[in-house]
């Protein structure tokens, strides 16, 4: 295990220290700890919000047939959310008609034609369409108009006559590049507002905090701060309500960035990425019309109307249940082919997948990323294309050496495009060249260690280090800060000398441990491996990584550190 302390090794006031050393102001800390509403920008500083704003108006008040634009993700399912709900406020009986994408296709791409057969007057984009100009014109030529709603980077191909475009990276006054698309639909509707001198949008700062969170964007805005503090602490949309409700266990209670993206985001996305055309129709249903009732699918209460929300909760369930299966399936047909042809003996593995390989592509990111786990490598799933790209996901493990997978090889001559995140990502490369590209990320990589973790720490102690529960306590308050790029810290507890009788052996299947270590209560799950070394000794030398939070039970908060990994630095008798 090696470990690579990324900032200063903070004695005191460790997170506004950590904060500052992350970019935040130190000037304004107290402003970013406790955000307002004056935080939240006007939304007259994105270029055209006012002229959509009008727009959408405009066919509000002459009862235009308006088309909507649904995108494949939370944050997708979130914005069309915000403004189809916007406009029935504004207007009970206006006219929407809305399309899934079939795939993971993007914007108008495979919709535009649908609008125009069904005769709609105008088309809303929300987090989609800032490179949409092909199908603007098009819809143009119909005699359809587009707002666009986005928060997408403008790769070329310019802007059409026939479109508004709205979106925070176009826009020089708008300070805020890393709110999501579901934001810069609100702020359109916070516009619509100050026009109708109404303050219907406020309520759906609940949905931009999901959108953002789930979209991964960054909490170390000022801007986002308040969004994601208000909008967690004050749910009002009852299907937002009832994620958390049924995750509540997992999320033990508490809703934030972290939480909502790991264990709400997931439920919807698993929904759009493997369900079927009616499962997909209830879910954004279940966002839509939260009080309804439809006609329960369940065994044994076939027939009967039940609240949208039980149903929906049940499906989505299912749903998430059938994607593991199917992810657990194909796990061990990729490993097998993983060992088979020897892809571990290079320092990152690349499958390219086959016709035999017939699963929906958008399990392609979720299979990379357990394969880069197991095999603690870099991991691309790859289709070939008619174009001469192989086209697909990639994905960086946790503790990785190399910290930027994206930017790592955006100097290979054999990759043609990587858009995303860091370690998250889509990526082309040349059909022709992949045994070229793989050689040239071996050399490349040669002087890295892919089999031994490596973590980026926050703060390394030792036993001696009296302060390790105070640390831990204020990390584990500030719990509502943490998230996408601004991630929880990482403590790093060097030489900790330890009885093995102090250590308890935990869970169902005696496969966690515990045990104290300076007021706090250190916990590693699943480590039957940790456990078989424990069991052979009498005392140890150990180190270990972790992440702090604050434990509350029967009414007593105290701090606990989840341990991710553990070296066993020295066995049998110690030497002191």
């Amino acid at each position: 295990m090696k470990t690579k302390l990324v900032n200063e090794n903070f004695k005191s006031d460790w997170v506004k220290n950590l904060l500052v050393s992350r970019g935040v102001d130190g000037g304004r800390l107290e402003e970013f700890l406790h955000p307002t509403w004056e935080n939240i920008a006007d939304p007259s500083s994105l270029d055209n919000c006012e002229a959509a704003a009008k727009r959408i108006l405009k066919a509000i008040e002459n009862n235009e047939h308006i088309g909507l634009v649904i995108d494949s993700d939370v944050d997708g399912i979130t914005s069309s959310t915000i403004i189809y709900r916007y406009l029935h406020e504004v207007n009970p009986n206006i006219e929407i008609t809305y399309f899934f994408h079939d795939g993971k296709q993007h914007g108008l791409e495979d919709s535009w034609e649908k609008f125009i057969d069904a005769k709609v007057s105008v088309v809303i984009e929300p987090d989609a369409g800032i490179n949409d100009k092909k199908y603007h014109d098009e819809l143009g030529e119909a005699g359809i108009e587009t707002v666009v709603l986005d928060h997408h980077e403008y790769e070329n191909g310019g802007f059409s006559d026939y479109a508004i475009y709205v979106d925070n990276q176009t826009s020089p006054n708008y300070e805020n590049k890393s709110l999501a698309g579901c934001g810069v639909t609100w702020q359109t509707c916070r516009m619509m507002d100050r026009l109708l001198g109404a303050s219907y949008s406020q309520k759906y700062i609940d949905l931009v905090a999901l959108g953002c969170a789930a979209d991964v964007m960054s909490p170390l805005t000022y801007e986002n701060r308040m969004i994601f503090e208000e909008g967690f602490s004050h749910i009002t949309n009852p299907t937002f309500k009832a994620f958390c409700d049924k995750q509540s266990y997992s999320m033990q209670g508490i809703i934030n960035y972290t939480s909502v993206a790991f264990y709400v985001a997931p439920l919807i996305n698993a929904c759009m990425r493997t369900g079927e055309p009616e499962e997909k129709l209830l879910m954004y249903k279940m966002f839509l019309h939260p009080e309804r009732e439809v006609e329960s699918h369940k065994r044994g209460a076939k027939g009967e109307q039940v609240s949208i929300l039980e149903e929906g909760l049940r499906v989505l369930t299912n749903v998430k249940a059938r994607q593991q299966r199917l992810i657990d399936k194909y796990l061990v047909n990729f490993r097998g082919k993983i060992l088979e042809n020897g892809l571990t003996d290079n320092n990152i593995i690349v499958i390219p997948l086959t016709d035999e390989d017939d699963f929906t592509s958008e399990l392609n990111g979720l299979l990379a990323m357990k394969l880069s786990g197991e095999f603690h490598k870099p991991c691309l799933f790859l289709r070939a294309g008619n174009d001469g790209f192989s086209k697909g996901s990639a994905r960086n493990p946790n503790g990785s050496p190399i910290s930027d997978l994206k930017e790592f090889y955006s100097d290979c001559p054999y990759v043609e495009w990587a858009f995303g995140h860091a370690s998250a990502h889509g990526v082309a490369i040349q059909t022709n060249h992949l045994d070229d590209f793989v050689d040239w990320f071996n050399k490349k990589s040669s002087t890295f260690t892919f089999n031994e973790n490596s973590y980026e720490i926050n703060f390394e102690l030792r036993p001696t280090d009296t302060y390790f529960e105070e640390l831990c306590s204020e990390v584990g308050h500030y719990d509502n800060l943490w998230g996408g790029n601004n991630p929880v810290p990482v403590i790093c507890m060097k030489q900790v000398h330890l009885d093995t009788k102090d250590i308890a052996i935990q869970g169902k299947n005696q496969d966690s441990i515990k045990f104290m270590l300076n007021g706090v209560a250190c916990v590693m799950f699943k480590c039957k491996e940790i456990i078989e070394q424990i069991r052979q000794n009498d005392e140890i030398v150990l180190s270990f990584v972790g992440r702090a939070n604050l434990n509350s039970w029967m009414g007593h908060t105290s701090a606990q550190l989840i341990i991710d990994d553990i070296e066993i630095e020295k066995e049998n008798i110690l030497e002191f």
